[in-house]
């Protein structure tokens, strides 16, 4: 008989910061109460074990307040070079579904490139859900642990009195990203 198939999410980032300050996000309450979860939620619970078999938990409540718990288990945690945890929702989007996150963090010139690989995906839709997720929430720890955070990367260009650039500029609000704005002349 036939295993099923599982599908697997490789991401990687680069942060401007030191590479034990981009560990430690993941293996303190308050690193992850700070970052974890997409834009729009929140984390207000958060708990952390960080030690091989010890347990952590976080739950992520959206702008409509809906809750989402998840945890698992450390599997490695060898700082600052690498971390290895499970991942169980507890209920929707994957009841009774446990992943694999690998995660290595690789000192840069000026930073630490982050390379995560989610493994054990049921299906290839929540693989993708996850994937957006998991950037969202690295856009939020840019901006938690480099003073430009996404800034860096989001500019935004025009004369800040046009309606067009305050239109954008609002979008970037709603939606917590990080911009600089540069002015330019109309046309």
């Amino acid at each position: 008989m036939n295993a099923p198939e599982r599908f697997e999410l490789q991401l990687s980032r680069f942060i401007r910061a030191p590479r034990e300050r981009v560990f430690d996000a993941f293996v303190t309450e308050a690193g992850m109460r700070a970052w974890m979860g997409p834009r729009g939620t929140r984390v207000p619970e958060a708990s952390v074990d960080a030690r091989p078999g010890g347990l952590w938990r976080v739950v992520m409540v959206s702008r409509d307040g809906s809750r989402y718990s998840v945890g698992g288990a450390y599997r490695e945690v060898a700082r600052p070079e690498r971390l290895v945890f499970t991942w169980r929702w507890e209920g929707a989007p994957m009841p009774g579904v446990e992943t694999l996150i690998e995660v290595d963090f690789a000192a840069r010139e000026g930073g630490t490139e982050l390379r995560m690989r989610h493994t054990g995906f049921p299906e290839a839709a929540i693989r993708d859900a996850h994937g957006h997720g998991w950037g969202s929430s690295f856009n939020k720890l840019a901006d938690l642990l480099d003073a430009r955070g996404t800034a860096a990367t989001v500019a935004v260009l025009g004369d800040p009195r046009s309606t067009y650039v305050r239109t954008v500029r609002m979008g970037l609000a709603e939606k917590g990203v990080a911009y600089t704005l540069t002015g330019a002349a109309p046309h």
